[in-house]
Parts: C-alpha cells; sequence; structure tokens
C-alpha cells in the first residue's frame, strides 16, 4: 500500500508492466494536474507490441487520491459491448461437417454477411501429382442449427 504519490505511481507502473503487451511505461513528468475531490491527474507514456508484431506508445492516465495514495486509472471513450456473430460461429463449427460432405482437405471461411445469414466458403481439395482443385461454395443458415451449401466455382491449379 502507498504512503505517497511517489510509491502509488510505482505501483501503477508495476501494475502496467504486468500486461503481455506492455514492453515499459514511463511517467510523463509535464501531466500533474489536481482535480476535484482530492485527486491528482498523472499520466504514463507507455510502450505496446502489437498483435501484428509492430510497436506504438500510447497515453495511459490515472488519478491518484492526495490522501489515500490509492489510485483509479482513466477510461476515455466509449464502453463498447463485444460484438456477437452467432452465424460464423454456427459455420465454424459446420466446418469439420463441411469438409467430410465435400471430400476437401481445408476449408477456409472468405467472408460472413450476419445479416443475411450467408457466407462464402474457400476450399482446397488434392488432386493427383502436384494438383489441386480450389473450390468458392457458398454457405446460407437453414435452420438455427444447419447451414446449407452450394460450389459455385472450382479451380483445377498446380
Amino acid at each position: 500500500m502507498a504512503t505517497n504519490i511517489n510509491e502509488a505511481l510505482a505501483e501503477a507502473k508495476a501494475e502496467l508492466l504486468t500486461k503481455a503487451y506492455v514492453v515499459d511505461a514511463e511517467i510523463d513528468a509535464t501531466v500533474n494536474e489536481d482535480k476535484p475531490c482530492n485527486y491528482v491527474r498523472k499520466r504514463f507514456n507507455v510502450l505496446h507490441h502489437l498483435p501484428q508484431g509492430d510497436y506504438t506508445y500510447s497515453g495511459k492516465e490515472l488519478y491518484i487520491n492526495k490522501t489515500t495514495f490509492t489510485y483509479k486509472w482513466m477510461y476515455t471513450g466509449t464502453q463498447l459491448d463485444a460484438i456477437t456473430t452467432p452465424f460464423k460461429d454456427l459455420l465454424i463449427s459446420k466446418i469439420p461437417a463441411l469438409k467430410t460432405a465435400t471430400g476437401v482437405d481445408w476449408v477456409e471461411l472468405r467472408s460472413v454477411d450476419e445479416v443475411n445469414l450467408s457466407g462464402e466458403v474457400y476450399c482446397v481439395k488434392g488432386t493427383t501429382g502436384n494438383l489441386a482443385e480450389t473450390w468458392v461454395i457458398k454457405v446460407w443458415q437453414t435452420s438455427p442449427t444447419a447451414v446449407g451449401y452450394k460450389i459455385v466455382s472450382k479451380t483445377t491449379v498446380t
């Protein structure tokens, strides 16, 4: 438990560094703003490792109580609800059955339309030698637990 502002900042930095995507964090000395209710606003400059492998900086602000030295992270912007994708989830669950029914070796979802409950699937089926067939299959929902499909194109590739 922190007994002063600097210890609260050290605790907050340690918390930031526990995040897998945070590489490093450093206090931004230019941000030191008194706020109502006995708080002070501070800011960290945070180096993030992005899922694509790149790196970027962002600012992470917090409010520290000047009496108890507890802190609260500041969150800006709107709170977003997770996007549900029930049709995509249904298609993903049907990939093994689609592979079996069509005899293809590999299936990938190319596009999914959650409004019209349809999509497009790309498939690869090995043939003789180094040849393979690529298929584009149109899929759609036929019931809450089933999908229909039709092959819309087949191409032999080498």
